[in-house]
């Protein structure tokens, strides 16, 4: 066992760029000013930029990163805000009247729908066709607008 441990002393103590990738620095990092719950749009008042020490990558580093976008993981108050814990805003909500847009080449058909999911512009949703009742999957293209190409 004594070994063991000195064998493992020994590696760590020539092998410093294991130590590196964790290493932690100062910076500038956003931070909630109080809990931020999942689908909340995330106001100025929200949140503030502070110095403290963390390894980086993933934190928010301005608060034009967050500011007006939806929270998709909880943040408790005074706790660092990821990148990946905000998203765009939603621009189409469960239960709202969309427009379904069909594209096929030059052909552009269009038909009212209502949104089985929530979406932020660029994500896939599920939406039905009121005319049909045909549950089909698009793209949200704009707040409101389905697209479906063929």
């Amino acid at each position: 066992m004594r070994l063991m441990v000195l064998v493992f002393a020994a590696f760590i103590a020539f092998s410093p760029s294991i130590l590196e990738a964790g290493e932690m620095q100062e910076m500038k990092v956003v931070i909630a000013s109080k809990t931020l719950q999942i689908g909340h749009v995330v106001a100025a008042g929200d949140v503030r930029v502070v110095k403290v020490r963390s390894k980086g990558p993933r934190d928010a580093v301005r608060l034009e990163d967050v500011v007006g976008k939806r929270v998709k993981r909880p943040v408790g108050k005074g706790n660092t805000v990821k990148r990946d814990y905000i998203g765009e805003r939603l621009a189409i909500r469960k239960g709202d009247r969309v427009i379904i847009v069909v594209r096929n080449g030059n052909l552009r058909v269009s038909a009212n729908g209502l949104a089985r999911d929530d979406g932020a512009t660029g994500d896939a949703v599920d939406v039905e066709n009121l005319a049909s009742g045909k549950v089909v999957s698009g793209i949200v293209v704009e707040p409101g607008v389905v697209e479906i190409y063929l």
